[in-house]
């Protein structure tokens, strides 16, 4: 039994689970912990989901199906465009190196097979690979605000400096080239 501080942290740390052919058993241990599952997922419902519930992570259940795999491929490429820091496990129930390659080429983050496909080991590559708040960076300023020293605030050697005139702009060829 999971004490209120574990729970809260559950429910804080939420991770959306995301299937596109249906529930498997990983879904049981997701609903325990408190992550919502969303089956037959296609990417405006798991988009419009991401806004509502602002998850830690997405975590995309595979399954072997070659149909399934690429509706999953396609779902994970859809969710990198649209939401590029949120991180993105794909889990799968048993190993294959090409579909690993393809989810990883559309942007998973993570993969999980086997027996290492775990709701806890899913999460803990969700926590590991979320932003900082020390790694968020502001913008920068675009234009740098420059303006005339006041007099108060000017160094004294810049108070006295005698600044010589820009040189005039000519307009058409120099002297030396008219006819």
């Amino acid at each position: 039994m999971e004490t209120r501080e574990e729970q809260s942290a559950h429910s804080r740390d939420r991770i959306l689970v995301l299937s596109a052919d249906g529930a498997r058993q990983f879904t049981g241990a997701a609903e325990q912990l408190g992550w919502p599952v969303m089956e037959n997922a296609a990417a405006g419902k798991a988009l419009r989901e991401i806004n509502l519930s602002h998850p830690i992570g997405v975590v995309v259940l595979v399954e072997s199906d070659p149909g399934v795999v690429q509706r999953t491929t396609s779902l994970i490429a859809d969710l990198r465009k649209y939401q590029s820091q949120l991180p993105l496990v794909a889990l799968a129930a048993e190993h294959d190196e090409a579909v690993e390659q393809r989810l990883r080429a559309a942007g998973a983050t993570a993969y999980l097979a086997g027996d290492s496909a775990s709701a806890a080991e899913a999460a803990r590559l969700i926590s590991a690979a979320r932003p900082q708040p020390s790694e968020r960076v502001n913008p920068p300023e675009l234009v740098p605000r420059a303006g005339p020293p006041s007099a108060r605030g000017a160094p004294a050697a810049a108070k006295n400096v005698h600044r010589a005139a820009p040189s005039p702009r000519i307009r058409g060829r120099p002297p030396s080239q008219r006819g």
